[in-house]
């Protein structure tokens, strides 16, 4: 008879120990390998995130490094750092060779973007073309959508940007450096209107679906786009001779700024903060008027403050300001007037007019936006004006255009 041996108790406890063991064990390692995965994958969408905003940061260091050219030719690159971005990254620009081709001058560039532990470099040739043109010849520049002039009279030659995007508008970008960006202006053609005004010289124009604007003179068509006016007021904020700049005691947006039976032969300036007015009541400014207007303000958005001359306000014509020829500037500001008479003289640029009635303008006035109603007032082209324009204004003539020839890989 065959005898059966025991189970021995702690065998088999021994064997499900081994078991639990040899499992934690594969456990441990499988977290740790995911956890190095893990980590693994993050460092690399880092990597990645911080090399593509580097990439990023070195495309904006060609722009930057092409708007610079355009305004100086002999721009040499970045300094120090170079430029810091609002997302803290930074390109640095540097200047490797500038040789003249004909006219033109060809710059290589080496461009870097960095922006954590990434960086991208690369190298890139810019050809800059020398500024072409000058002052835009014309008694009255229209940049805008709607214009109506009643009962008035224009002694030298008009624009009218009548097709939409006709206009390169003056734009600056988050460093305060001005541009022009190409086939911007109204979006729509818009309605020109004179009403029993003639023009005494040749209405410049882009449509030719339309009948005649006025019955004195010549009609013409354009083929280029037409620059908005460049500026830069910068200067005009800082105290110096030739002007004044007044303050105005009640800064908030609903109070009315009232000036009155005040004269200067300085140019004066002033600011305004958004849909604040001033009015100028039997004022001269012999030097001319400057209203500020921040840089990043989208002039197309309409205008921003006015201005309102009362009674006999005349603002230019005399001699002693910051530069001649400085009439009424105010990129931002919406003019109006009353019905007594005013005198605009010199160079005169406003975003829109309201109502002007019995105006007299000389030298040029250009609007930027719109003109709902001019009416018995006379504009009269002085070419002494555009041939000695102050120098904080152009009409292309002082800004170079590039263009990016070749963009390649740099290793030096």
């Amino acid at each position: 008879m065959a005898s059966s041996r025991p189970a021995v108790p702690g065998r088999k406890s021994g064997m499900i120990l081994v078991l639990v063991l040899v499992f934690t064990a594969v456990l441990i390692l499988l977290a740790a390998s995911m956890s190095g995965t893990a980590r693994s994958q993050i460092n690399m969408s880092r990597d990645e995130a911080e090399s593509l905003r580097a990439e990023m940061a070195s495309e904006a260091g060609l722009e930057y490094a092409r708007r610079q050219l355009a305004l100086d030719v002999d721009w040499s690159g970045t300094t120090g750092d170079g430029v810091l971005m609002s997302d803290g990254s930074r390109f640095t620009v540097a200047m490797k060779s500038s040789s003249m081709v004909g006219s033109a001058t060809e710059a290589v560039l080496s461009v870097t973007g960095f922006s954590g532990a990434g960086v991208h470099r690369f190298a890139s040739t810019v050809r800059v073309h020398p500024p072409t043109g000058g002052a835009y010849p014309y008694a009255l520049l229209f940049l805008g959508q709607d214009f109506t002039m009643t009962d008035g009279m224009v002694y030298g030659d008009v624009l009218f940007a009548d097709r939409a995007h006709r206009v390169n508008d003056w734009l600056f970008d988050p460093f305060g450096d001005g541009y022009y960006a190409e086939s911007n202006g109204p979006s729509v053609d818009g309605v020109k209107k004179f009403v029993n005004t003639g023009v005494d010289g040749t209405v410049w124009k882009y449509r030719e679906d339309l009948p005649e604007y006025q019955w004195l003179g010549s009609e013409a068509l354009l083929d280029k786009n037409t620059n908005m006016p460049a500026w830069d007021l910068d200067d005009f904020s800082v105290p110096g001779p030739g002007k004044v700049i007044l303050t105005n005691p009640h800064n908030v947006s609903s109070q009315i700024w009232k000036l009155e039976q005040l004269t200067y032969e300085d140019t004066v300036v002033i600011n305004l903060l958004n849909n604040q007015t001033v009015t100028l009541t039997n004022c001269e400014f012999k030097g001319g008027l400057v209203v500020l207007c921040p840089e990043d303000y989208d002039v197309r958005s309409g205008s921003r403050n006015l201005v309102h001359l009362k009674k006999g306000t005349s603002i230019g014509g005399g001699t002693l300001g910051v530069a001649p020829h400085i009439g009424l500037i105010a990129p931002g500001g919406n003019l109006k007037n009353e019905n007594n008479p005013n005198a605009l003289t010199g160079l005169n640029m406003v975003n829109e007019i309201d109502q002007l009635r019995n105006c007299t303008i000389q030298g040029q006035m250009v609007i930027i936006n719109g003109c709902k109603e001019a009416s018995d007032c006379v504009i009269t082209y002085d070419p002494t004006v555009l041939e000695n324009l102050p120098p904080w204004f152009g009409f292309g003539s002082q800004i170079a255009t590039t263009e990016v020839l070749s963009i390649a890989e740099d290793f030096d």
